[in-house]
């Protein structure tokens, strides 16, 4: 087997340069080398919605948000599950639910709500597998990340494929 293959769910990230066992451990089970630069803000944990949220606001795309303003962060919860509970919700309507929590006015705001919506997805793309099961004597373990892209699985793409 090779020392370098990740044996681990999550591990591909210690093949990116300048990873360490450190930096791995606190970052394991947040982040992925498989995406495509959108957050499914529907199905993240509060703490990657919130992350979101500021480096939109820091960026210049709302007014000031104190990431201890609990009453303003309800708000926000409340706007974007609302809006994710809707029958097949789209980007531009949970980037408006976020930016009218946020406060913003729709004076300059269509612009920047369009770009928050560019950064949201409403369906998760990347399929992460796993299956054990015995050969003979033999335990056998894989492991595979599948892009969904495109409603023909035919076309799909393995990104990762292990088997220990």
């Amino acid at each position: 087997e090779d020392e370098e293959t990740p044996v681990a769910e999550g591990e591909e990230l210690l093949l990116v340069a300048g990873m360490t066992d450190d930096i791995f451990a606190k970052l394991k089970g947040m982040v992925t080398i498989y995406g495509d630069q959108k957050l499914n803000v529907c199905a993240a944990s509060e703490q990657t919605v919130k992350a979101f949220v500021m480096k939109y606001v820091q960026s210049g795309g709302g007014l000031p948000l104190d990431p201890k303003d609990e009453q303003r962060w309800t708000l926000i919860q409340t706007a974007l599950k609302t809006a994710c509970e809707q029958p097949n919700p789209q980007p531009a309507q949970i980037a408006s639910a976020i930016t009218g929590a946020l406060g913003q006015t729709t004076e300059g705001g269509q612009q920047a709500n369009q770009n928050l919506a560019n950064q949201i997805t409403t369906t998760d793309r990347f399929l992460s597998l796993e299956a054990e099961g015995t050969v003979d004597q033999i335990r056998v373990k894989m492991r595979a990340v599948v892009d969904t892209a495109g409603s023909n699985p035919n076309l799909w793409k393995t990104l990762y494929f292990q088997v220990e």
